[in-house]
């Protein structure tokens, strides 16, 4: 039985297969460099500010791909000796033998190891146990054991294999921040509203991000999209009015940013430039809606 915790230890809101895509795209950009955050997260297509890169930066730093590193006052990332030699040794039983330390190298993931192994009882079971004897809530424990049934099949790790916690870094992110990572995290923590037949991604945020959870009687829904994520919080029990009714406010809403989308799409530099020549202020560019940009003639010649 694992011991009850006060606090749920947090993990990679990505499965190690696809932290691995997503490194070999730093890799190519820096190589054995390094870079500070904000530019390590213009790799992935993600702005400054965006959630999904600081959820990825993240999630490489708990696998043990990457490290932060101190370059006279400010704070970067750099790949770990075990990543740079991932990239750098192209024999595949190298790269398997890295798979399974990876894999277990997130405190979360290996304490399921200890207790599980590459077994983990059926999916009902395995849950009540994350949120009875790890203290995860229903979401967390939901996407914890996906990701970590993923990891296993990933890194092809069976019961005799020997990975013991002792093999991994202490240190995770949440132990050491990267500039000001945890800041953001913390605001980050403002919601918005997002359809709910919106796409999502196949894994949601975890514990290494939402901190807090939903209110007594609430359920939460993260969408991951480029630019940031999107998040829902709704009662656990809809009526079918009330159902009815969010229905309406969400098809209202999709059709807002569908509008807002499509002006977006629309401001070309040379939009742009037409727009603020016939005396449109540049920071109210992005206010104008796609029948506006038309109605001024900066559409004419596209």
């Amino acid at each position: 039985m694992a011991e009850i915790r006060e606090q749920p230890q947090r993990f990679p809101f990505i499965p190690l297969r696809k932290a691995i895509d997503r490194a070999r795209d730093l890799w190519a950009a820096i190589g054995d460099h390094s870079a500070i955050s904000s530019d390590v997260v213009k790799i992935w297509g993600y702005s400054e500010k965006a959630s999904g890169g600081i959820q990825t930066i993240a999630a490489l730093r708990y696998y043990g791909l990457i490290v932060s590193v101190t370059s006279g006052h400010v704070r970067k990332l750099k790949f770990s000796d075990r990543g740079r030699n991932y990239f750098l040794d192209e024999r595949p039983e190298k790269h398997a033998e890295a798979h399974k330390f990876f894999a277990l190298h997130p405190k979360a993931m290996m304490a399921l190891w200890e207790e599980w192994k590459a077994a983990p009882p059926a999916e009902p079971i395995a849950r009540s146990a994350l949120k009875v004897d790890f203290g995860y809530s229903e979401n967390n424990a939901r996407e914890l054991l996906a990701i970590y049934l993923d990891n296993i099949q990933f890194a092809e790790l069976g019961n005799a294999d020997k990975i013991s916690a002792g093999e991994a870094d202490s240190a995770e992110p949440e132990d050491e921040p990267v500039e000001n990572l945890s800041q953001r995290s913390e605001s980050a923590r403002v919601e918005s509203t997002a359809p709910v037949g919106g796409k999502r991604s196949e894994y949601r945020v975890g514990m290494n991000f939402f901190h807090d959870q939903p209110p007594a009687g609430m359920r939460r829904e993260v969408i991951t999209l480029d630019e940031g994520d999107v998040v829902i919080t709704f009662p656990d029990g809809l009526s079918p009015q009330s159902f009815g009714d969010l229905k309406d406010h969400l098809d209202l809403f999709i059709k807002k940013m569908q509008r807002r989308a499509s002006a977006m799409a629309a401001l070309t530099p040379d939009v742009k430039a037409k727009l603020i020549a016939a005396g449109i202020p540049a920071e109210k560019l992005e206010n104008l809606s796609l029948d506006q940009i038309g109605a001024l003639g900066a559409l004419s010649d596209n």
